[in-house]
């Protein structure tokens, strides 16, 4: 018996035909055209079109809609003609300790194939923007990029893509462009961080997590929050704190714990930085680590071995994600690999900032 195929795969043939028939960089219907056209509601297109944007076959383009992708186009004749600058745009702070080990790692993969490059590094967004539109790019082939999904980094993708530059994105995808990239398993350590404190005895857990819209950091509480209501025991519990940024997340739990609102065994969240703030906050308020308050960050930053007591941590492979994602842009501009996504595993880094819960 044939399968009968649900309605979003109809359209999705649909519209896969309609782009087979046109030429790269020619535009297709709007998500409301066809919904109209199919009499079906916009969610069930956009489930269509976002599979069709996965598989390469159809692209996103802010402020103008849906089209064919234009696939990069290498003209140099001769690998000696070929353009030798890299451009590596990091938006991280650059005492995150994820910076240094990106920027290493993209320089090492440079080096060793004979480019040279230069290196942007600007946290904030609209002033990253800027400074790209000001920049010399004559001489850059491709980019690896640290990128979010907020409206001046759309532009600035946006930008090198009509300059026909190629793009890896490291750390973060996009979600309007379909662009390589080279990410970890932030799902596989929110999961880790709530199967480790579960099987240590912490029954109520504070998870501290931002306000903003970033696919590492919900992915990451997405892991810890599924884990969590899966190995769901009766008694157990948790607290979502969402911050505007780590400063806040001192702040307040601080202010939880002098007004005794303050009933919880362990500590995680996001990134290391904030879980250190909190650290900080104990230890003035003589809380003892782990003895009352157990502690697990994201990251594996240098901060983390240099505290009094340790930090338990998530690591993320960041030499090996920048040192793939250069190798691949490299590889994308000689026109000897094809655009993928790579996902590096996460492993969970024992220190002494956990104790086993017995209460």
């Amino acid at each position: 018996m044939p399968k009968i195929k649900l309605v979003f795969e109809q359209i999705k043939e649909y519209i896969e035909q309609e782009a087979s028939s046109k030429k790269p960089g020619e535009f297709l219907n709007s998500e409301i055209q066809y919904s109209r056209l199919f009499n079906v509601s916009r969610p069930t297109v956009r489930k269509a079109i976002d599979i069709l944007v996965n598989e390469g076959l159809v692209e996103r383009v802010p402020g103008k809609g849906l089209r064919v992708p234009i696939p990069f186009q290498n003209n140099c004749s001769s690998k000696d003609n070929l353009k030798r600058t890299l451009l590596f745009l990091i938006s991280h702070s650059n005492d995150d300790g994820f910076f240094a080990r990106m920027v290493a790692a993209c320089a090492d993969a440079a080096n060793e194939k004979k480019y040279s490059y230069k290196l942007i590094n600007i946290s904030d967004p609209e002033q990253r923007y800027v400074s790209l539109l000001n920049a010399d790019l004559s001489e850059v082939c491709s980019a690896i990029i640290t990128a979010y999904d907020n409206l001046y980094d759309r532009k600035l993708l946006a930008f090198l893509m009509e300059k026909n530059i190629p793009i890896v994105l490291a750390d973060n995808p996009s979600q309007h462009f379909n662009l390589p990239c080279v990410l970890s398993d932030d799902y596989k350590g929110g999961s880790l961080c709530a199967q480790y404190l579960l099987s240590k005895g912490h029954k109520n857990i504070l998870y501290i997590s931002l306000s903003n819209d970033i696919y590492t950091v919900k992915q990451r509480e997405k892991g810890f929050t599924e884990y969590f209501k899966s190995a769901n025991a009766l008694l157990n519990s948790y607290k979502i704190l969402k911050v505007n940024n780590d400063i806040e997340a001192r702040e307040k739990i601080k202010e939880m714990i002098e007004n005794k609102d303050f009933n919880f065994s362990a500590i995680c969240g996001y990134s290391d930085l904030p879980v250190i703030y909190a650290y900080n906050v104990l230890s003035d308020l003589g809380i003892k680590i782990p003895e009352e308050v157990s502690l697990v960050g994201y990251g594996n930053f240098r901060h983390c071995e240099l505290l009094n007591v340790p930090l338990t941590t998530i690591d993320i492979p960041v030499y090996e994600m920048g040192y793939k994602a250069c190798t691949m842009a490299i590889e994308l501009y000689e026109g000897i690999c094809k655009m993928q996504k790579i996902v590096l595993d996460v492993k969970l880094i024992e220190r002494d900032s956990v104790k086993f819960n017995i209460n």
